[in-house]
């Protein structure tokens, strides 16, 4: 069925390409201003009214930003009231998103429709429930000074080792757990999915600050040398560009399709390769 709002500007042709574009317009029309503002974790607060729905983690960065001069203000007043109030937020995200997952059944459960609904509505992209991951890294930056202040010696190399060893364990764990959930379809039961939406995320901080540190001090100099070569430097200056594009080259191809994609190992990894070209392309 065509859209009214989209029905006498098609560009293009295709089964798909109506709905495409109505999707854009009828988000971007009312909401774009949202965007410019960094407010559109909140208005419009359906996440599926969002003009660049994938932008939304600007919001969370741009409300992070503004608290952590206060944080920053309590860690050079006493390091005690800065511990304690990291503390604090975190505790109150935790106990935030802990209730929001119990109270409105968030699931995070893909094909259960009407669960991950609620799930990104309520939960999914808020600053409120997005903080602690934020925290662990902020944290990590104060910590690591005030350790370098103190004279603190280095670790020996097998500490550093273990402690990239499990951070990267704390990141696979993060990454594939979910994958008990899938194994029968929506196996995991409301508390399991409020602890998992509640530590998941800053313990994939953890695990971040854990390979940082080793690298920090030198560990494991062969990984350090690797990921220090001059030739990431381009595709590093490109990635925020690639971040804001590449939702559109995937949804342009998607909705300027002929027909119905047929998925299968080839054709996911020769569209992931092209999507990741053209995206860092148009970045250039």
């Amino acid at each position: 069925k065509e859209s009214s709002a989209a029905s006498d500007v098609y560009k293009r042709q295709g089964p798909f390409f109506p709905g495409y574009q109505d999707s854009i317009l009828r988000r971007c029309d009312k909401s774009w201003w949202s965007e410019l503002l960094y407010i559109h974790n909140f208005v419009p607060f359906d996440s599926d009214e969002v003009c660049m729905g994938w932008t939304w983690y600007l919001g969370n960065d741009m409300v992070f930003f503004l608290i952590s001069p206060f944080i920053m203000m309590a860690f050079y007043r006493s390091r005690k009231l800065g511990w304690g109030l990291v503390a604090a937020l975190m505790g109150a995200s935790f106990a935030v998103t802990m209730y929001l997952a119990l109270h409105d059944d968030l699931g995070i459960y893909l094909f259960a429709a009407a669960e991950y609904k609620k799930y990104t509505f309520y939960s999914y992209s808020k600053p409120y429930t997005r903080l602690p991951a934020y925290l662990v890294g902020f944290s990590m930056g104060f910590w690591y000074q005030f350790r370098k202040k103190a004279g603190r010696p280095r670790p020996s190399e097998g500490f550093l080792a273990a402690l990239c060893v499990l951070g990267v364990c704390l990141l696979l764990f993060t990454l594939f757990i979910p994958v008990t959930d899938y194994t029968v379809p929506d196996k995991w039961g409301p508390v399991t999915n409020a602890v998992y939406q509640t530590f998941s995320r800053p313990l994939w901080g953890v695990g971040l600050a854990c390979c940082t540190f080793t690298f920090l001090e030198g560990g494991l100099p062969w990984v350090n040398a690797f990921l220090s070569r001059r030739f990431w430097i381009p595709l590093a200056r490109l990635t925020y560009g690639a971040y804001l594009v590449h939702p559109l080259i995937i949804k342009h191809v998607a909705g300027t399709a002929t027909a119905f994609y047929h998925f299968g190992w080839y054709d996911v990894f020769y569209r992931s390769v092209g999507n990741v070209v053209l995206s860092f392309g148009w970045s250039f």
